[in-house]
């Protein structure tokens, strides 16, 4: 099956990567043979966390995809903070999608949805700096609101 020919005026999306932290990983995690593959004393790899931004062309709709770490990442709740984020998962948040969406022009209040892909504390940022967006979370979310 093959796409629809383009029309006149179709609408379409504008899709920007906004920064949202770095993770430092475990090579174990993505590849299968490393010289230690235990997460804690093994080789890791600082990987980019992105969210994305989606503009309609035609309804002007901002939408964007997962938050990242969020830069106070030392508010999570300690055990996040104590056990993932210091143990397993050290993070460096330079820049989030907020400072990535200010120079792009835009400001939190410009975004009309975002959509968490799953609520992991490198996915969820800080909502609490989008008060007008609305979320969309799985069903097990829903228990979080």
């Amino acid at each position: 099956m093959a796409l629809p020919p383009p029309t006149k005026d179709q609408a379409y999306c504008k899709v920007s990567a906004l920064e949202a932290s770095e993770v430092q990983l475990s090579l174990a995690i993505f590849l299968t043979e490393v010289d230690n593959p235990d997460p804690l004393t093994g080789e890791k790899a600082l990987a980019p966390s992105l969210s994305f931004l989606f503009h309609h062309s035609k309804n002007h709709k901002k939408f964007i995809f997962d938050l990242g770490v969020r830069k106070d990442f030392e508010n999570y709740p300690p055990a996040v903070v104590e056990c993932w984020i210091k143990v397993f998962f050290p993070c460096q948040v330079s820049k989030d999608p907020v400072d990535c969406l200010t120079k792009g022009g835009y400001v939190p209040n410009d975004i009309d949805y975002i959509c968490l892909s799953h609520l992991h504390f490198d996915h969820v940022g800080d909502p609490s700096l989008f008060p007008k967006s609305m979320f969309l979370v799985g069903a097990q979310g829903k228990n979080l609101s």
